[in-house]
């Protein structure tokens, strides 16, 4: 039997119901039942607008994909809802409660079906499309050569239109715009469909032969599980159906081969509920589906000598008893879905009365969730049309409380111009909820914008979130346009205009009023002038976010594709340009670039081989470019500026010199040695070589799927920086992964060399080297080391790919660290490191935390993690695990990522006479325990627990005692100050956090709350108070800080906490002395 039937689209609809009596309280307790991580789980959140049943359906959605084929859905599913305390639902799921009809329901136990619970035939035919298949078809689109790619998509059924709209959508990335393609062309086909063999015919057709073999061959299976086999009645013993599913497959398979094509021309004078519905005109059994249809679709055709037809049908429109005649448009045929709640009508009529059209929809659908309107003769909108329907007032039969999007796609093939405004204004009238709006113009028609001056009603669309223009003819006049767009839809959010022909003009004085759109993409027809476009766009529209536009023309050079984008709570901006040519033009670039100078990333394609100068150029234009990517000619260069984060190194560095006979140099205190094998160096004479650890991994460049489990290292010849090894040399490092089989992980690494001779600019270029057994450098790792072989030096760091099935997690250690005296408030910091069991790890933060004068509370434990973690703490026995203030979160994101994770807790000695405590710290992952560290707070030996010498750091012994403790220096006033200098452009919330020594999730929440009053500096205030509260306002904890601004390249407030520090004359250590 096929497991994958147990998903269905039954149980999707059930869902659907299941997830609006899910009550939003219990939204992130489900999110993490279902290993949805609280990072994700907002996210999610955030992109559906905050409504927790969408959000609720992708979370559930994701993690069905993450399932085993085979699993029971319903059954796990209920006993995730069961582990937060929602039994009522889970029972209700179980017993079919949520069922919208009499369906088959998955059975409470795999192997025990009952007789409603068998598949029928349309379930056996669905069981063909697999996720196994889904993963054959990401191999095989990976090897379709890109010059198929219009003749493929052709020999789908997808126009050339549409596979340009794809294929930009997919930032002109072949092999996922094909799969999408694969998709929407599963989603045409007939249920019953043998698609892997039907798919094969049509690859055939494009004379990608090899490839159709290959596939129903079962060539791109990726494991020993049964493929769809290149013959309907044979199958793969593994993936055998049982004997009765086999009769109704090849009953349902002669069924499809015996019915006739054109199925919908004949009537049906009486069929079953589960069967696909055809017949003509307007009949009691078309109105009661209409009640239940969700999906509507009408083609509107040329009258073809119908008038007989007409004539014949005219009593059904005109009944002679009939008190109250009700018109229903000519419907000449139609055809009703059960399966997906679908029907499709067609109409034979000329120059139709739109409003009679949409009215009727309205009346008959009220569970009318997308309606398609393919009108391929005029239809008329007239001024007296909307001015009526305007004065009509529509009875809206849907829910009042219905949240549910309402979609509208209308193609239009006038001879007249179509009036934009009295468009919108009928759909509004009739459909006030519409959320999603297209407009098709089918390559023959014109959008009149300045048509039907009337006035428009106040409250105009108040749902619509998506607007979309295409294929109309004639100029677009922009300016108008966005006028109209700004005045009337000034709470629109996404606005496309694609395959029509534009006209961008600029006035010398634009003024608009605010709009919300955030998303504009622009797909024209022809080509359009970039700085008037720009100035255009970015006056329009001051709270865009993403803008895409095609075809833009430059001076000398025109662009396929300008993507622009800015993100985050703290928005960082990030450009991508592709020319239409390889063909240098600097000049062109560097105009465009010009216009975004804020911008964090740049990636440009094909847009020539840049040289050195011009790329310090575009670097010192954008001041705040940290990223920098170029593909010329298929060759990718990544540039990293002012990389600092990458290449800092806490190690001192060791060198030694070697000759021909090569040698060995070794960093004790990490644990990383160095082999030059001999013939390594030709030549006389010797070559010293400098080795550093680099230990502070940075996220800027590293992937969701890359684990770093080893440090860094960096190596350099510094009297000769070019130099390259004869025979490649390897360096061995320690790693902390947990590895099944270590032979079968791919190890990748980020190489990277330093650019010399810049001036005032760092750059780095930085290269992600995949894996490889034939090119340099290159990565081996077995159970415990990690070897890199390279043939000259730079900076490297090591990453394994989690998605290996052989990497289960990281092996931490944990250390938990105490002031060394008590503080005055007598409330202790107690500050707990899990962070990577490599040599050297330990040592460094021991040495870190002596600095901020705390001491290590008991030594370290050894732990594995291949999830998040949970660490809380309790005092003299209690349990204080439901306290929110006695917990923590560690994301495995940040785990896999960063080389030491601190969380902190705050103890309480306020109320106790003693100045002793037992404590318990409890890390967990799930409802495993990973381990108890009981230790003993002592601070006895502490007399009146003044400040007095509390807060020393390491070499101010030279400073007196009064001139460290004399007074509060990070009072609430300076830290405000402090607070407001942050521009929220160079530095995000979540990364100033992790600058403060403080967790990316705890950022990540002042961020979200900063977003909610609408100050992004809130953030900074909070997190900078979190610090005091953490490390006090002495002068100990002010250098700290500046240490840490410094550090991270914020040099500039590290210069306003040392000009505070002189004020009250305290020295403040040269940075020889820092470091």
């Amino acid at each position: 039997m096929n497991v994958s039937a147990w998903w269905s689209s039954d149980l999707e609809k059930e869902l659907l119901s299941l997830i609006k009596d899910v009550s939003p309280r219990h939204y992130y307790d489900l999110c993490k039942a279902l290993d949805i991580s609280d990072k994700q789980s907002e996210v999610i959140l955030t992109q559906n607008l905050l409504h927790v049943s969408n959000s609720l359906y992708e979370v559930i959605y994701s993690w069905r994909v993450k399932q085993r084929d085979g699993t029971n859905y319903k059954r796990f599913l209920a006993e995730k809802l069961r582990t937060v305390h929602l039994d009522a639902l889970a029972s209700k799921l179980v017993e079919g409660g949520y069922s919208t009809k009499g369906s088959p329901t998955q059975s409470l136990v795999a192997d025990e079906v009952h007789g409603v619970n068998k598949l029928t035939q349309e379930e056996v035919i669905r069981a063909w499309w697999s996720s196994d298949l889904e993963k054959e078809l990401l191999s095989l689109v990976k090897d379709v050569s890109p010059r198929h790619y219009y003749d493929l998509c052709k020999a789908l059924d997808i126009s050339d239109k549409q596979s340009e709209v794809i294929l930009t959508q997919n930032l002109l990335h072949v092999s996922d715009s094909l799969y999408e393609v694969i998709h929407s062309w599963r989603v045409k086909q007939r249920d019953g469909t043998y698609y892997k063999r039907f798919l094969a015919e049509k690859l055939r057709t494009v004379h990608l032969d090899a490839l159709a073999s290959k596939l129903v061959e079962g060539g791109y299976s990726t494991k020993g599980s049964p493929t769809q086999s290149s013959v309907a009645d044979e199958v793969h013993p593994v993936n055998k159906l049982t004997q009765e599913e086999s009769l109704l497959f090849e009953e349902a398979l002669m069924n499809r081969k015996e019915s006739p094509t054109k199925e919908s021309e004949k009537p049906v004078e009486s069929v079953d509920d589960d069967e696909r519905v055809n017949c003509f005109g307007f009949t009691e059994e078309l109105s009661a589906n209409l009640l239940d249809t969700k999906v509507l679709t009408i083609n509107v055709k040329a009258p073809e000598e119908h008038e007989a037809f007409l004539k014949e049908q005219e009593p059904q429109y005109h009944p002679e008893q009939a008190e109250e005649p009700q018109y229903h448009p000519p419907i000449t045929s139609w055809a009703w879905d059960a399966d997906r709640d679908r029907t499709i009508l067609d109409l034979q009529q000329s120059n139709l009365p739109l409003t009679e059209v949409l009215s009727f929809v309205a009346q008959s659908c009220p569970k009318l969730r997308i309606l398609r309107l393919h009108a391929n003769v005029p239809v008329s909108i007239s001024e007296e049309s909307v001015l009526e329907s305007d004065s009509t007032t529509y009875v809206d039969k849907s829910d009042e409380d219905d949240s549910s999007e309402f979609e509208l796609y209308m193609r239009c093939r006038q001879t007249t111009d179509v009036p934009f405004r009295a468009l919108l204004a009928i759909v509004s009238s009739i459909f006030p909820k519409i959320s999603d709006l297209t407009l098709d113009g089918d390559d023959q028609t014109k959008l009149d914008i300045l048509g039907y001056m009337h006035p428009l009603p106040s409250s105009f669309l108040p749902k619509l979130r998506r607007l979309c223009l295409q294929q109309f003819v004639g100029p677009l006049c922009l300016l108008t346009f966005f006028k109209c767009v700004v005045e009337k839809l000034s709470h629109l959010p996404f606005l496309q205009i694609s395959q029509c022909n534009v006209n961008v003009q600029t006035e010398s004085e634009m003024e608009f009023n605010e709009s919300a759109l955030s998303h504009l993409e622009i797909i024209p027809a022809n080509v359009i002038p970039f700085a008037c476009l720009n100035e255009l766009v970015f006056k329009a529209f001051k709270s865009i976010t993403n803008f895409m536009v095609q075809n833009i023309a430059a001076e000398h050079q025109i662009y396929l594709l300008l993507n622009w984008t800015k993100t985050g709570q703290m928005p960082t901006e990030k450009l991508y340009l592709k020319q239409s040519t390889p063909l240098k033009a600097f000049k062109d670039l560097l105009t465009i670039v010009n216009k975004f100078p804020r911008i964090s990333k740049l990636e440009t394609d094909e847009c020539g081989s840049l040289e050195r100068t011009e790329i310090l150029e575009i670097v010192r234009t954008c001041t705040q470019l940290q990223y920098f990517s170029s593909v010329a000619s298929g060759v990718s260069c990544i540039l990293a500026i002012s990389d600092q984060f990458m290449r800092k190194s806490t190690s001192k560095p060791i060198s030694k010199s070697f000759g021909k006979l090569g040698g060995e140099l070794r960093l004790e205190t990490h644990d990383i040695t160095l082999c030059v094998p001999k013939g390594a160096i030709q030549g006389e004479g010797e070559i010293e070589i400098v080795l550093q650890a680099l230990t502070n991994s940075s996220s800027t460049h590293f992937q969701e799927d890359e684990m770093v489990c080893s440090f860094g290292f960096q190596c350099t010849v510094p009297n000769a920086p070019g130099f390259r090894f004869a025979v490649p040399v390897r360096v061995t490092l320690p790693h902390c992964a947990i590895l099944d089989d270590p032979s079968k992980v791919a190890t990748g690494i980020y190489h990277g060399e330093l650019w010399h001779d810049t001036g005032d600019v760092e750059i780095s270029t930085i290269t992600y080297i995949p894996p490889s057994e034939h090119r340099l450098p290159r990565c081996e790792v077995d159970e415990k080391e990690i070897t890199v072989f390279i043939d000259h030096f730079s900076f490297e760091w090591p990453v394994l790919k989690i998605r290996n099935p052989f990497v289960k997690g990281k092996r931490l250690g944990c250390l938990p660290f105490v002031p060394k005296k008590m503080p005055p408030m007598k409330k202790p910091i107690l500050r707990v490191y899990l962070f990577d069991i490599v040599r050297g790890n330990p040592e460094e933060i021991e040495k870190d935390e002596s600095k901020c004068d705390f001491r290590m509370a008991r030594p370290k434990i050894e732990l594995q993690a291949r999830d998040d973690l949970v660490v809380t703490y309790g005092m003299d026995g209690s349990n204080n695990h439901d306290n929110k203030q006695s917990l923590r979160t560690i994301l495995f994101s940040d785990i896999r990522q960063l080389i030491q994770n601190t969380v902190d807790f705050r103890l309480d000695f306020s109320e106790r006479v003693e100045q002793f405590a037992a404590v318990n710290l409890s890390v967990t992952e799930g409802t495993k325990n990973r381990g108890n560290l009981p230790f003993d707070v002592d601070f006895t030996g502490d007399a009146s627990g003044s400040s007095q010498g509390a807060m020393a750091v390491e070499g101010s012994a030279s400073y007196s005692t009064s001139q460290l403790v004399m007074a509060d220096i990070l009072t609430d006033e300076f830290m405000l100050k402090l607070s407001k200098k942050i521009d929220p452009q160079m530095v995000t919330a979540a990364d100033f956090s992790i600058y403060l020594g403080l967790s990316r999730a705890e950022g990540g929440c002042a961020a979200i709350q900063a977003n909610v009053v609408k100050n992004q500096r809130e953030a900074f205030k909070d997190l900078l108070s979190e610090y005091v509260l953490r490390n006090g306002r002495k002068s100990a904890s002010a250098l700290k800080l500046r240490n840490k601004f410094r550090e991270n390249g914020m040099k500039d407030y590290a210069d306003v906490i040392e000009a505070e520090l002189k004020k009250f004359n305290i020295p403040v250590p040269s940075d020889e002395d820092s470091h």
